[in-house]
């Protein structure tokens, strides 16, 4: 039988679906049981954060008792404000059980809901089931991805705003509907209410809408007329709205009084608190370490020099671990996957339709939410610090990596040609599954595991995981 009508059968697209779903699960909730404390990035911080909005339910204010986390108060709060009710309903259903473990679970069940949204974003841009396979096998295996989907941390939240403003918007492009704008707009705002770096992404969307809202301006005023006489619709847009105020008002509430305020979306830590308090914080303590050994500004990277360096360590750091513990990639790795990468997007170019409005808002996307992170976010960085890899990680550009695998496959199997075309897929498919759990197997050695864990071979031995098991679930018990 032909590979074009054994992917095309409903049971072979369902089992291989099914089954990159259910590796990526166990895979991530693998390292949420055993991976132990210090290891994900920003975990403690995340954590104690949590921990103090479980004990209220307004915006925590800079006290003696946090200010080892630095400033609390004029932070995007989302995540843990979510966290702090998810403790809450721990205390009464699960009281025996650790924070740390729920927290962690909580974000695994976040990372299979952001890759089911990456499948219906392929979805809706391509009807090849090859490449909706390929995707998810890409995005399962990335090793990054699956590790902070096991970790406390408001990254699987920022993921999920950020896969379902894509959605939306590609929803919107289909067919004009005033809830899919009003949802796709509370969304957003969440977005921003959980991480500064969301904003973006929301100013690509909100050109792409203020385009297509002109453009079908008549329609959407008998889709108003429409509604006004429908009933049940008009309560469904007026709950939205209510919904998109409070949002608005809690986002404006937050940014808008640190700019009046500070003149900055978010103040530096001693705009708003002394330095003596900030001090107690380690990041602060950390990049001011890092700015009196810099060296002078002058001796620093040109931007076009900077710019190889970001890519490796995005790279580096999207392909293998980095928290607070690191593994990297051998050169070998490193080319496989660059070239994967790059020669998918040159391919992607060369075939690029611009009368798509479905890839040009996916590529506009990408490029603006990319360069901004580049220059914006990570160049400004380095010549802060002085250092090119602080606070440069592949998890930052992952708001993004869903439109950039779909271009990367769209490039890389344009041909015609069937064996070409499975060629390609196969070797793909090989780099990324060998990349991923292999590498863990290969490089994750005891002191990543907690106590009494061994290493990653030790773990995955079918005899002796039995008691591992049982000795990290007592862990999480009195």
């Amino acid at each position: 039988m032909q590979f074009k009508k054994i992917l095309n059968s409903i049971s072979f697209y369902r089992i291989a679906l099914f089954f990159f779903f259910l590796v990526f699960f166990l895979e991530s909730l693998f390292f949420a049981l055993y991976i132990r404390e210090a290891i994900f990035p920003d975990e403690g911080h995340h954590l104690r954060l949590s921990q103090l909005y479980s004990e209220t339910y307004t915006n925590l204010k800079n006290s003696e008792e946090s200010y080892h986390l630095g400033d609390i108060e004029h932070i995007p709060y989302l995540y843990h404000w979510i966290g702090g009710r998810i403790l809450n309903v721990k205390k009464v259903i699960f009281p025996f059980v650790e924070d740390l473990f729920v927290l962690r679970v909580f974000s695994v069940i976040l990372g299979v809901v952001n890759l089911y949204i990456a499948y219906q974003i392929v979805k809706r841009v391509t009807k090849e089931k090859l490449q909706h396979v390929l995707l998810i096998a890409m995005l399962s295996s990335t090793p990054m991805f699956s590790f902070i989907s096991a970790g406390v941390s408001y990254d699987p939240l920022v993921f999920l705003f950020s896969f379902l403003s894509i959605l939306l918007t590609l929803k919107l492009l289909e067919r004009n509907s005033i809830s899919l704008l009003l949802s796709l707009v509370i969304t957003m705002l969440a977005g921003i209410l959980t991480k500064k770096t969301f904003l973006p992404l929301v100013v690509v969307i909100i050109f792409f809408l203020i385009i297509k809202t002109f453009q079908e301006r008549k329609e959407y005023l008998n889709i108003i007329k429409r509604s006004l006489k429908d009933k049940r619709e008009l309560r469904h847009i007026i709950f939205l709205l209510l919904v998109t105020f409070f949002f608005l008002f809690l986002s404006l509430n937050l940014y808008l009084r640190n700019i009046i305020k500070y003149k900055n979306l978010i103040p530096s830590c001693t705009q708003v608190m002394q330095e003596e308090d900030c001090m107690k914080d380690p990041e602060f303590l950390r990049d001011l370490a890092l700015q009196e050994n810099a060296p002078p500004r002058a001796e620093r990277l040109k931007p076009y020099w900077y710019i190889p360096h970001w890519v490796y360590l995005m790279i580096n750091t999207t392909y293998a671990i980095c928290g607070h513990k690191a593994v990297k990639l051998s050169y070998s790795q490193f080319i496989r996957f660059f070239m994967i990468i790059i020669l998918g997007l040159i391919m992607f170019v060369r075939k690029y339709d611009v009368k798509n409005p479905k890839y040009n808002f996916l590529v506009i996307l990408s490029l603006f939410y990319t360069f901004t992170l580049m220059f914006y976010v990570n160049y400004q960085s380095y010549l802060w610090r002085g250092v090119i890899g602080v606070a440069l990680q592949g998890r930052y550009i992952f708001p993004v990596i869903v439109p950039i695998y779909i271009c990367v496959i769209e490039g890389l199997l344009l041909f015609k040609n069937k064996y070409m075309r499975v060629t390609i897929f196969g070797v793909i498919l090989f780099v990324f599954l060998y990349g991923n759990i292999p590498f863990f197997v290969r490089n994750l050695t005891a002191d990543w595991f907690f106590e009494n864990a061994g290493d990653i071979r030790t773990v995955l031995n079918v005899k002796d995981s039995l008691y591992i098991i049982n000795h990290n679930i007592k862990r999480f018990l009195p």
